[in-house]
């Protein structure tokens, strides 16, 4: 939850959608919406980055990765950076919440009795 995606973060792996010029406290940032394209593989990151308009350092992410597994689930995630050093950004804050795990659990199967077999 650390990093978007630690390999393969790069246009032949995802798509980026401009969305706005916003500041996140005294950094000017450009906000992308970021999309793993089809057939780009499992556990890619899925959601918003905020990059810094001068050296395009990401500065905060929030999403999650996709697709979900069969028999598991990703959490959504909130991951803000600070500046310890010019050019030099490290994980600060890591933000996630889940209230719904309702989906990851198995439904019950009820059979109906066969009636051409004399069940």
């Amino acid at each position: 939850m650390v990093f978007a995606d630690r390999q393969n973060f790069d246009r032949s792996h995802y798509d980026f959608h401009y969305a706005h010029r916003e500041f996140l406290g005294e950094v000017r940032c450009l906000v992308f919406d970021v999309q793993p394209k089809k057939g780009a593989g499992n556990g890619m990151f899925q959601g918003r980055i905020w990059v810094d308009d001068q050296d395009y350092n990401i500065v905060r992410l929030n999403g999650t990765y996709v697709p979900r597994p069969r028999n598991a689930f990703f959490f959504h995630m909130d991951s803000w950076r600070l500046n310890l050093v010019p050019g030099y950004w490290v994980p600060a804050y890591i933000y996630s919440e889940e209230g719904d795990f309702s989906y990851a659990r198995m439904t019950s199967w009820r059979l109906k009795p066969n009636r051409a077999l004399g069940l």
